[in-house]
This record gives C-alpha cells, sequence and structure tokens, in this order.
C-alpha cells in the first residue's frame, strides 16, 4: 500500500546530490492534520533522528490499534522528512536502512522515533508530469515517500486507515495460508483460520465504519454527481469488506486445488 521549509542550520550531502539542512538540536515541524501530528528532528551521527508525536487510532481492539499507530506514526515521519529538507508544497524522498527506536502511547498521544540514515536519503526532483527523476533499479531498492497538504485531511486519514487495514489483512490471509502448509492442515482446519481472518478483519471494518457515522467534521451533505465525505468513505469501506470476502474464498479453492485436501 501507496500516500515545507528550510530551518537554518548546516548543510547536509544527500545520497543523489540533494542537499538539505537541518539545525544541530531539534527542530519542530508541524505537519497538523487529524492526528496533529508535529515531528522533532534532529542530527545523530550519520543519521538524522525524527520523534514524531500524533493523537492516536484508538478504535479497534489493542494490537490492531498498536499496528495502525506504528504505521501511521512512522510514515509521518518520513513525510516531517520530505517536507523539511524539500522547502516546497509538494515533496518526495526515496529511503532505505530507516529503523523504529521506540515506538508506544504516552498519555493523550502515540510517540515514535524513527532513525533514518542520511546516506540512504534522496530527495528526487519532480519533473514535468510529476514523475520523479530517480531510476527503476533504485526504486525497486528503497522505500517512496511523498509529502504534499493534501495528505493531511480527515478524509484522507480514515481513507489511509481502510488501506492499512488491507494491507493488515492480505498479511494475516497469506500467513494463514503459509502456516496451514507447513503443518498440512486439512480443509476444514484451513477453512476455519481463513474465517477468523475474515472475521477480525470485518469487525475492524464495522468499527471504522460506525466511527465514520459518528464522525461530526466529515461534509455529510453532497451534490447530485458527488456524495459527500462520509458516502464516500463508508463506500471504500464497504468494497474493502467486498475483496476481503473475495480473497478469503479464492484462497480457500487455492488450498484446496494444490493439496487436494479432504
Amino acid at each position: 500500500m501507496l500516500h515545507m521549509i528550510i530551518l537554518a542550520g548546516i548543510t547536509l550531502a544527500l545520497a543523489g546530490g540533494a542537499a538539505g539542512r537541518v539545525n544541530d538540536r531539534s527542530t519542530p515541524i508541524d505537519l497538523g492534520g487529524a492526528r496533529q501530528a508535529k515531528a522533532f528532528l534532529r542530527l545523530s551521527g550519520e543519521d538524522y533522528v525524527i520523534r514524531l508525536r500524533m493523537l492516536p487510532v484508538k478504535v479497534f481492539e489493542p494490537a490492531t490499534n498498536a499496528r495502525l499507530n506504528r504505521e501511521k506514526a512512522r510514515l509521518l515521519a518520513l513525510q516531517s522528512l520530505a517536507r523539511h529538507l524539500s522547502g516546497k508544497a509538494t515533496a518526495e524522498i526515496t529511503v532505505s536502512g530507516t529503523q523504529v527506536e521506540k515506538a508506544g502511547t504516552e498519555g493523550a498521544y502515540y510517540l515514535l522515533t524513527l532513525r533514518v540514515p542520511r546516506a540512504g536519503v534522496t530527495l528526487v526532483e519532480r519533473e514535468d508530469g510529476g514523475k520523479g527523476s530517480l531510476g527503476e533499479e533504485a526504486r525497486a531498492k528503497t522505500e517512496r515517500v511523498v509529502y504534499s497538504s493534501a495528505l493531511f485531511t480527515r478524509k484522507r486519514d480514515y481513507a489511509d486507515t481502510v488501506g492499512q487495514l488491507a494491507a493488515a489483512f492480505d498479511a494475516d490471509l497469506r500467513a494463514a495460508e503459509r502456516s496451514a502448509r507447513r503443518q498440512d492442515q486439512d480443509a476444514q482446519t484451513f477453512a476455519a483460520a481463513v474465517k477468523g481472518v475474515e472475521d477480525r478483519a470485518g469487525e475492524a471494518l464495522e468499527k471504522l465504519a460506525d466511527e465514520i457515522k459518528e464522525d461530526k467534521l466529515l461534509l455529510t451533505i453532497g451534490t447530485f454527481d458527488q456524495p459527500s465525505e462520509q458516502e464516500e468513505l463508508l463506500t471504500i469501506v464497504r468494497k474493502q469488506k467486498a475483496r476481503q470476502t473475495r480473497s478469503c474464498r479464492e484462497a480457500f479453492r487455492r488450498y484446496k486445488e494444490s493439496g487436494d485436501k479432504e
């Protein structure tokens, strides 16, 4: 799954010839958005160290909350780095070698500390048509991160959450398949495991749909040819739930066909 200020400080040479400026002491970067995210960026030897603070996801069961919060905070940390290094309204960087040093809820906020090797960061100069200048081989070896203020809306946060839940569902379904083959499970046992994955994912989507319906800050009135924000998001949730059902059926069919299980 795909989703600026230049401050006084020392100039850093980045991979691919990009350059940015940061302070030796922590530089605050206010991202805002639905998560009220704020990053604090500093240098530590040959690394950027980014401490990200945001309002956490709380609507799901603890394991899912922790999973989503870690993913959201890590992406926000990288987006803050892209914003800082570019100094433009939109920015794109590629990164490699990142490491989460600490993550967890403290008080009302979720905090994450991310270490990013300076040598693993490339600021991608965007060309006409919005395509970055990084080659295909380099893209395959690195993680692409895009920053834009348009990404930090309430609607986008919900849509991103659906995408993160979808990625978690896919990973859990693949893990169930691998486990079944490793243990040589019969079809009935595998079917029960798949149903468990589908039920957990479906419950998470239902909780998210309930939160969307209760969110008074989303637009609830659309037009003849344009649905409201609430309607659009609920449609995304329904489509993901239908996709999960199809994926589970396909996984069961593959399992039976490959092993001829009874």
